[in-house]
């Protein structure tokens, strides 16, 4: 695991005039130490995971098909002068991240109560990123995924564009709206994965495979 108190400590030492003294210091060399040795770590877990996609890919890949997603959907939202494309996964720090590129992303409104929508607009589909842009994504375990989902977009928003699929699939299944549990959620994101089927909240617990098309766009 990546330890961030030597960091912090390094930044902080480096906001101040060094002398001498300073450098000597052996908070200070530890944490440069520490901080040489974070870095080699997270190569070394970066370039294991890099080999396992593609040893995964090669053995899934003719079974992930390129699915026709809707625009809101496939998107990555990309820094010009970098080529640094981020793959926008929901539930996943989303708005962290896009408030990040807001900052440094020029001409992006700082408008925050519409910041999905604004940054949704502005990215760019799968097929037309650069062939040099660096591609970066992260994830979360898919149960916490769902768990997220189902909290904020059902049980605490009770957002009508999410229900609305919900309940006509538990009217297929002789049940109200008002049975919905989680364990039936579950239900539903299986059914709309098995049947291609996409809703308003699909792109919440899509597979990330199916939403970045990791596969094809590696």
């Amino acid at each position: 695991m990546f330890e961030w108190e030597p960091l912090l400590i390094l930044r902080k030492s480096l906001k101040t005039n060094l002398s001498t003294k300073d450098i000597h210091d052996p908070s200070l060399s530890s944490a440069l130490r520490s901080v040489s040795e974070n870095m080699h770590d997270a190569t070394l877990i970066q370039s294991q995971r890099i080999s396992r996609l593609n040893r995964q890919c090669q053995i899934h890949q003719p079974r992930i098909p390129r699915v026709k997603f809707q625009p809101r959907f496939h998107r990555f939202l990309l820094e010009p002068q970098t080529g640094l494309a981020y793959c926008h996964v929901p539930k996943v720090a989303s708005s962290f991240w896009y408030s990040i590129f807001s900052a440094v992303v020029p001409g992006v409104p700082k408008n925050f109560s519409c910041l999905h929508d604004i940054m949704l607009s502005l990215s760019t589909r799968v097929d037309d990123l650069p062939q040099n842009a660096s591609k970066m994504i992260f994830v979360r375990h898919p149960l916490k995924r769902l768990v997220s989902a189902y909290a904020e977009k059902i049980i605490k928003k009770r957002e009508k564009q999410f229900l609305l699929p919900i309940e006509a699939f538990l009217q297929k299944q002789g049940l109200n709206i008002s049975d919905l549990n989680f364990q039936l959620f579950v239900k539903f994101v299986a059914y709309e994965i098995r049947g291609d089927i996409i809703s308003f909240g699909t792109h919440h617990w899509v597979p990330y495979a199916r939403l970045c098309q990791i596969c094809h766009t590696r």
